[in-house]
C-alpha cells in the first residue's frame, strides 16, 4: 500500500462495544476506509452511515485487513474464512492469543476452533514481539479483563512474558480484590 492511499478494512462484530469503538476510530483515520461492517441482529441497518451485513455475507475480498470483534469462541470460525480469502486478520477476541491449542480448554474453557491457524498469528504486543508483527498475516490483540484495568494488565503481561523468556513460570499478581492471571503462549 502506498503511503498516500487508504487501506480498505472490514469489521466483524461492529455492533458490540469493541466493534463500535473500533469502527469509530477507523472511520476517523485518514489511512483507512470502511469496506464493510457486520452485525448479526442488526444486518440491513445503518451504523454511523455504514450498512451492516451478516458476517456470513461479508465481502471479505473487498478489504485488505479484517478486524474481528466477535466474541471469543466465535471469532475463530470467521477469522478462518478471512485467512482463506487471503486477507490479513486482526483478532480482538482471545481466539488466537496462545500458540498451543491444548492450552485453550484450560484458559478459555473450550477447544480451539481453528488450531491450524495459530502459527499464523503474532501476539500484538510490540514491546516484546515487534519482529513477529512485521509482515504477520494475523495479529492477536492482547486482552484486558476490563477497560479500566488496561494499564495494569498490559504491564503485568509484559512482566510475565519477560519472566517466561528467562525460564521462570508466569506469576499470578494479586492487588486488593482483583488479580491478573497471565497465560503466556
Amino acid at each position: 500500500m502506498h503511503i498516500n492511499t487508504s487501506a480498505p478494512v472490514g469489521v466483524l462484530g461492529a455492533s458490540g462495544y469493541v466493534g463500535r469503538e473500533l469502527l469509530r476510530l477507523l472511520a476517523g483515520h485518514p489511512g483507512t476506509t470502511i469496506a464493510f461492517a457486520t452485525a448479526e441482529n442488526a444486518a440491513g441497518e445503518d451504523l454511523d452511515g455504514i450498512r451492516l451485513v451478516r458476517a456470513d455475507d461479508a465481502p471479505l475480498a473487498s478489504a485488505e485487513v479484517v478486524f474481528s470483534c466477535l466474541p471469543h469462541g466465535v471469532s475463530g470460525r470467521y477469522v478462518h474464512a478471512v485467512r482463506a480469502a487471503g486477507r490479513r486478520a486482526v483478532d480482538l477476541s482471545a481466539d488466537f492469543r496462545l500458540k498451543d491449542p491444548a492450552a485453550y480448554p484450560q484458559w478459555y474453557g473450550a477447544e480451539h476452533t481453528a488450531p491450524e491457524l495459530l502459527d499464523e498469528f503474532a501476539y500484538g504486543l510490540p514491546e516484546l514481539f515487534r519482529d513477529e508483527l512485521v509482515g504477520a498475516s494475523g495479529v492477536a490483540v492482547p486482552g484486558e479483563s476490563s477497560r479500566h484495568s488496561a494499564c495494569r494488565n498490559r504491564g503485568a503481561g509484559i512482566l510475565a512474558c519477560q519472566w517466561r523468556q528467562t525460564g521462570m513460570s508466569a506469576p499470578r499478581f494479586e492487588t486488593g480484590s482483583s488479580y491478573c492471571n497471565c497465560p503466556v503462549g
